[in-house]
């Protein structure tokens, strides 16, 4: 039997919402109290209000094919709406993720590219960025140092590249432990389903902003915006498309939003559907819902797509 477990509290990161909450589950599914969090730092991000977008996928996808092998990690597999973002700038990301998976202390660009997409990029979609030395400029300095004129760019580790190398392979291993609930030769609505329940049954709720993609892979801790995350992070390496979707919540069932909360809208047989995988707890009580069925499980509209935002 799965494991049953209560998630009393979710928020949405400053970063990518305009103010950060607590918020529970609706009250016939989940407890009734929420606790709201501190206020953080906000960074204006322009925002997508869009419910029901125009699908934005590989035909291949939205044909729903049977796909005939289980993934497996590739670090440099990104959103198609990521690689829109960074049109020309696409070789130069790849080339500086496969430095860091190396452990490469600077790579040589094209210099003829905007960087600073290639660093949204990285901050936004590339979960193992915490190994990076102050990735969140707390220091003020950043792991990178990019000379325009030379397209020299110097990367910084909070390790050494022992350790650094090692912590990557962790990380891969991890995630390929999370893709092999895909069997072979499944659909891609299967494969959606066992990464949904992998996920569920393998974080714990956390209360705590600081929490990153890496803190779910490598510790299991989460808060909503990382459970919705790491979901899209495994959908994506799937090749099954999918956002981030924030928005207000109704925690009590009276109508009026009570806090701000994040999961994921995903492509499932021809359509949009919805699924939350904070608030489900392995009985699929939370997923594949339609924008009714979203919207009555206390998801109140209209919804944000934070994600798009960090590379609008």
């Amino acid at each position: 039997m799965r494991k049953q477990k209560l998630r009393p509290l979710c928020a949405l990161l400053a970063v990518l919402l305009p103010a950060a909450c607590g918020c529970a589950a609706p009250a016939q599914r989940r407890p009734p109290t929420p606790t709201t969090a501190a206020p953080q730092r906000v960074v204006e991000l322009e925002t997508v209000m869009t419910p029901e977008p125009a699908p934005d996928v590989q035909t291949d996808v939205t044909a729903g094919p049977v796909l005939r092998e289980r993934p497996v990690y590739d670090p440099l597999r990104l959103p198609e709406y990521a690689k829109a973002f960074l049109g020309d700038a696409l070789c130069d990301y790849y080339a500086v993720i496969a430095a860091i998976e190396a452990g490469e202390t600077s790579v040589q660009l094209s210099g003829r590219t905007d960087f600073a997409r290639v660093e949204r990029t990285i901050h936004a979609l590339y979960a193992p960025k915490m190994l990076l030395y102050d990735v969140k400029f707390f220091e003020g300095e950043g792991p990178f140092e990019y000379t325009d004129d030379t397209g020299c760019l110097t990367i910084r580790y909070v390790y050494g590249r022992e350790t650094h190398l090692a912590l990557i392979g962790a990380f891969s291993e991890r995630i390929n432990e999370a893709l092999s609930q895909c069997r072979a030769g499944a659909s891609p609505e299967e494969w959606a389903e066992a990464l949904f329940l992998w996920v569920v049954e393998n974080l714990r709720y956390v209360l705590d902003m600081r929490l990153t993609v890496y803190d779910a892979v490598t510790t299991g801790s989460a808060y909503c915006q990382t459970y919705a995350e790491l979901y899209q992070l495994l959908l994506t390496q799937a090749g099954i498309p999918c956002y981030l979707v924030g928005g207000s919540v109704d925690l009590d069932s009276d109508g009026i939003a009570d806090g701000e909360h994040e999961w994921n809208r995903l492509w499932l047989n021809g359509a949009w559907a919805y699924a939350d995988p904070t608030w489900d707890r392995g009985d699929l009580a939370f997923y594949a819902m339609t924008h009714d069925e979203c919207i009555r499980s206390g998801h109140l509209e209209p919804y944000l797509d934070p994600c798009d935002a960090l590379l609008d």
